[in-house]
């Protein structure tokens, strides 16, 4: 018998379940995935853990336990077979793995803050389920603990750009239509009741401390508490990241690691390391630095390793970490410093930065040789620190070393990343990155090198660095493309003037508060961002404090759902050139006269394209660019799409315009007015007549979303702000959007 699918018979197997759990509520392990059914075919793969996992979604888990999520049930099952769904474990993250700060504390000031206390305090989680797919799958969630949902619209999926079709299989199950790509597909899975709202408290400090209590502060963004992903990844891997695992290929060459405690890879004597399905763990204290000759890691699916690993020599000419395991860091404390004087604890006060020692997922080593890493499939879960770096042979620089260092990447995901300095990626040159997903809390994708190509990114963003990050010191690099990238969610919400957030970010030096920091002798130029979606609120655009000389960036169809209600400092973009000893700034290419400088095509802000012809770039208009005047012949933002509209006049009326029918203005597709408004609830709505005679639209609430087009009859659209103010409401009739924000 399976698991839960349409059928009576399936429905009552599941419903069956159920009761058994209720029955057992107060075992330590839930029955279904005990007893768990998995797929193992050319079109599906998927995996459980038996009975070795608890659900506990408050303290740690025993070290040969995986937590399992305590809110989502994940099966799926094939399109040509839908009776039939298969398990697919729903694994759980947590914030500090669910521990206390460890040796470190609030009491002590700025070094008792590591990043993840709004997470912890907010009792945020995030679960995902992984599996291989070759063909159509549905994927069902289940709620548990008794939730449940009342429709198919309670339900977002997320990039929304997907548009999968969803049905309801009942009052806590929904099931979602996933097409085969052979790229593979990661989406979040959003309940309704699962939403809340975090908020700037600008009371606590010039940056303010963000908080769920909403009366009195300023809206930063809306995201789920619970967090399901969903990684549906390719079932084929290329023969060249598949290991000969056969009896006659293993001496000396492939060491088979058992499953539990992780011991001995600092001695072991094998050319690859290869974790069959189980659970493997590391002390706290220790990470494997393994010998010079293993240069390849091979986690099939279902194996989950607590640890991390380090390659230790620089000699290989390839390295390689593939299959669909996950490498979490839950065992280790924050910026765990595996200097010997120090032994694996937070890094003490008196150390600057821990970057050269602080425990990595994953670390590696260049030689200055050619050298190539092929990192397929892998997942990344709760990193202490950065949860991936290549340093430079001791003795080397970086330019040399890691210049030569090229990195394929795919189908990589990481998640859990509740600290500070939890960054991404970091693609060195004449590198890629393709179909990859990323929960972090700093700088998620940093662009310091050249020739790189990344495609098709999901991004979910704390609240630390920014998504996009160029800067921090001047640098000489070129040819950078970064094409289809989806932010769904973000916590970006600091409310004075941060020199390292917004979407984009080209930074001032983390260390230094002087303005003489830039190097005219540098140049960074041709880097394109090619369809860029940031849904939700978000703090700001774009903030580039030029270090070098920069020349032809390239913004072309970014698209921002709003900004969020931070003061103007907090939410304004700028452009900015850096100057060195001598005053001299650095050059940004003159884009009016030779198309060099900073390019803004189709830049979208809340459905409204951003250009210089309608005036609604400044910082106190909906596009907030604030561009240093000698820029003004260095920058350019236009429009190349058609912005007509199929209605020539849209009026609004509201409770504030004491329900008379007012005139909006048209401009670029939308038609927009603005109004002043007090604080409190209110209701409009928008009609393509001054007389009620024809088509209205409303039905709906929020600042922002689609409105219902009728003839009469229907509610109004209601809305409620926090602020007294002037606001921009804006329209567009063609396709029912509308967004109203605070100028």
């Amino acid at each position: 018998m399976c698991p839960a699918s349409a059928s009576n018979k399936n429905k009552l197997f599941k419903k069956t379940i159920k009761m058994l759990m209720a029955f057992s509520a107060s075992l330590l392990f839930a029955l279904p995935s005990s007893a768990g059914l998995t797929a193992d075919t050319a079109g599906l793969k998927t995996w459980v853990h038996g009975n070795n996992y608890e659900i506990n979604a408050t303290g740690p888990v025993a070290d040969n336990k995986v937590r399992a999520s305590s809110f989502y049930e994940v099966r799926v099952s094939r399109v040509a077979d839908p009776e039939n769904y298969f398990d697919s474990f729903t694994y759980m993250s947590i914030p500090r793995s669910g521990r206390d700060k460890w040796l470190y504390s609030d009491a002590d000031g700025d070094y008792g803050v590591d990043g993840a206390e709004f997470a912890d305090q907010a009792d945020l989680s995030m679960s995902w389920s992984s599996f291989l797919f070759g063909e159509d799958v549905w994927v069902e969630v289940s709620l548990r603990n008794g939730e449940t949902f009342s429709s198919v619209s309670d339900v977002t999926i997320r990039p929304t750009i997907l548009n999968f079709v969803k049905e309801k299989v009942d009052a806590d199950t929904i099931r979602i239509k996933v097409p085969y790509s052979s790229n593979g597909r990661r989406f979040s899975v959003e309940f309704n009741h699962q939403l809340y709202t975090a908020y700037n408290d600008k009371t606590q400090g010039d940056s303010g401390k963000l908080t769920t209590v909403a009366a009195g502060n300023y809206e930063v963004h809306t995201e789920p508490k619970n967090a399901l992903l969903i990684f549906a990844e390719p079932i084929a891997l290329p023969d060249y990241l598949l290991p000969d695992l056969s009896a006659a290929q293993t001496d000396g060459v492939v060491y088979e690691h058992p499953p539990g405690e992780i011991v001995n890879l600092n001695e072991v004597a094998a050319d690859i390391i290869y974790f069959p399905p189980g659970i493997y763990y590391m002390r706290w204290d220790y990470h494997a630095k393994l010998p010079a000759r293993v240069k390849w890691l091979h986690l099939a699916p279902g194996a989950y390793i607590k640890g991390a690993f380090q390659f230790t020599d620089s000699v290989q000419e390839e390295y390689k970490v593939t299959g669909y395991g996950v490498i979490s860091g839950e065992k280790y404390v924050y910026e765990a410093d595996a200097d010997t004087e120090v032994g694996y604890v937070r890094r003490p006060q008196h150390k600057s930065n821990c970057h050269g020692s602080c425990v990595k997922l994953l670390q590696f080593e260049a030689s200055g040789e050619q050298q190539y890493l092929y990192m397929r499939g892998v997942t990344l879960n709760e990193p202490p620190y950065h949860s991936f770096v290549v340093y430079p042979k001791p003795g080397n620089s970086e330019e040399t070393d890691l210049e030569a260092f090229s990195m394929r990447v795919k189908n990589y995901k990481q998640v859990g990343s509740w600290y500070w300095q939890t960054d991404g990626m970091e693609l060195y040159s004449n590198s890629y990155m393709k179909n990859s997903f990323f929960h972090a809390n700093d700088d998620v994708i940093k662009l310091y090198h050249s020739n790189l190509d990344i495609d098709n990114t999901v991004i979910w963003k704390g609240e630390n660095g920014p998504v996009i990050q160029w800067g921090w010191k001047p640098r000489s690099f070129e040819n950078v493309s970064v094409t289809d990238t989806y932010v769904i969610h973000n916590r970006m919400g600091w409310n004075d003037k941060k020199y390292n957030t917004c979407v984009f970010n080209a930074s001032r030096h983390w260390a230094s508060d002087s303005m003489e920091l830039g190097d005219t002798t540098k140049t960074i130029k041709n880097i394109s961002f090619n369809n860029f979606i940031v849904e939700g609120k978000t703090n700001c655009g774009i903030r580039i404090y030029a270090m070098a000389n920069t020349e032809n960036i390239h913004f072309n169809n970014v698209s921002i759902d709003g900004w969020n209600e931070l003061d103007a400092t907090g939410t304004v973009s700028e452009f900015f050139p850096m100057t060195n000893s001598a005053n001299t700034p650095v050059s940004i290419g003159n884009e009016l006269i030779d198309s060099r400088g900073i390019k803004l095509e189709n830049f979208k802000v809340a459905g409204e394209y951003i250009s210089r012809a309608a005036n609604n770039w400044e910082s106190h208009q909906l596009g907030k660019l604030n561009v240093d005047p000698v820029l003004w012949n260095h920058w350019n933002a236009w429009v190349s799409a058609d912005m007509s509209s199929s209605y020539s006049n849209i009026w609004l009326a509201g409770d504030f315009t004491n329900w008379s029918l007012v005139p909006m203005n048209f401009q670029q597709g939308n038609f927009n007015i603005t109004l002043p408004l007090s604080a409190g609830s209110h209701q409009l709505k928008f009609a393509n007549s001054n007389n009620w005679s024809a088509i209205d639209w409303g039905n709906t609430s929020g600042l922002q979303g689609q409105a219902t087009q009728s003839t009469g009859g229907l509610a109004n659209l209601s809305f409620t702000i926090n602020h007294a103010g002037d606001y921009t409401i804006r329209f567009n009739p063609d396709t029912g959007n509308y967004y109203i924000y605070k100028l």
